[in-house]
């Protein structure tokens, strides 16, 4: 490479200072052009530019863009300069010296090869490497993290926020709680309460059991309805459906309930053990198609009775979901079975073949286990894990 005093102004003088790339490639044609045959010149430049002018070009068109910039224009990702240079993304970073920001630019060249990064906005526009974009990234997350943590410990400690933070979350409950009373309501029937939800029953106290020749044999029972989904402030009414062919359960002890229907009576409400009682809708009942290894899945799946029975009532199939949710099962063989709730609501969507998971999930009963899908589990092999 010439040193810079061999190159000449235009008054014939050498330069004092290392000249504008421009310049220098002026001369260096003109000299080039007076010593070498024109194609070893026209070689020599591009050489020369390939060692030297990329990082020059990048710097170039990120000053431009650092104008556009400046004088209010948009620049977003995409931009071009005359000289053919894309915007890939840029990001502003806090500058080193008090009032400066610096702009890191992510530059394509006009052949789409060799990303180029720019900072500009500081006293001298410089490339950046792939290192210091990192290092630069890096220390940008941890003074996000110390910042949130400064103000997490900020608010903490101040007990004017602390108490407003406070209020605001009694607020919010106490909103929740009025939505939810302004739907519920109690009738009495003797000494049977009866819940409703936006006009329907959902839950009883007080229901009384009948023997075969009409005689009382267990009074007490409390009862839930198991056709509706969960019931809260943002949930919607329950169906409304006439009382014989509402599905309730009443408790029997060790998680395990038996489902009946409820009989209103003008003085108490009678619980009528029904363990196969089922709701109207119905699943069409079509075997599902997909193939799964030897787990609960396969035998739900390769399991006609409970398949029959999942796909052909909707209160089976949701409690067995209840089931199934959040809980852990083993089979005779030592196997291990343990649900979750969108694993387990798209396993039931598969038994009943309808619907997806969210067609299943967070909408039965909870807490329960239903005496004849424990039993059905059972003569697969299948037992609550204790």
């Amino acid at each position: 490479m010439f040193a810079s005093s061999c190159f000449l102004d235009d008054g014939g003088r050498p330069w004092a200072e290392p000249p504008h790339e421009a310049a220098v490639l002026h001369q260096l044609r003109r000299r080039l052009g007076e010593t070498l045959q024109l194609e070893a010149a026209a070689a020599w430049e591009a050489e020369w530019q390939a060692r030297t002018g990329i990082a020059a070009t990048a710097i170039g068109a990120a000053v431009v863009l650092q104008g556009r910039l400046d004088a209010g224009e948009p620049v977003e990702a995409g931009a071009t300069t005359s000289g053919g240079w894309r915007l890939v993304a840029r990001l502003a970073l806090e500058g080193s010296a008090a009032g400066l920001t610096t702009t890191l630019w992510a530059l394509l060249p006009p052949d789409g090869t060799g990303l180029a990064f720019v900072a500009t906005g500081g006293a001298t526009p410089e490339p950046w490497s792939w290192e210091q974009v990192r290092a630069a990234s890096d220390a940008r997350r941890q003074a996000q993290a110390a910042a949130a943590a400064f103000l997490g410990a900020a608010e903490q400690a101040d007990p004017v926020h602390r108490a407003e933070r406070t209020a605001s979350r009694r607020d919010f409950f106490r909103e929740l709680a009025a939505r939810r009373a302004a739907r519920e309501a109690v009738e009495r029937r003797g000494d049977a309460l009866l819940h409703l939800f936006d006009g329907q029953p959902v839950r009883l106290e007080g229901a009384v059991l009948l023997g075969a020749g009409g005689a009382v044999v267990q009074s007490g029972i409390e009862a839930r309805r198991l056709d509706i989904g969960r019931t809260g402030p943002f949930s919607g009414a329950p169906q409304e459906r006439p009382w014989e062919e509402q599905v309730w359960a009443r408790p029997l002890g060790d998680r395990v309930w038996r489902r009946g229907r409820v009989r209103p009576e003008p003085d108490r409400l009678v619980f009528v053990d029904a363990p196969a009682a089922e709701g109207p809708e119905r699943g069409d009942g079509r075997p599902p198609g997909e193939v799964r290894p030897r787990t609960l899945e396969e035998d739900l799946l390769a399991g006609a009775e409970i398949r029959r029975k999942a796909a052909g009532s909707e209160v089976y199939a949701r409690l067995l979901y209840t089931a199934l949710e959040n809980s852990t099962w083993r089979h005779t063989d030592g196997t291990i079975f343990e649900g979750g709730q969108r694993d387990t609501a798209d396993l039931v969507a598969s038994v009943v073949d309808a619907g997806s998971y969210l067609d299943w999930a967070w909408s039965g009963p909870t807490g329960l286990l239903d005496e004849e899908v424990l039993a059905d589990l059972g003569a697969l092999g299948w037992k609550p894990a204790r």
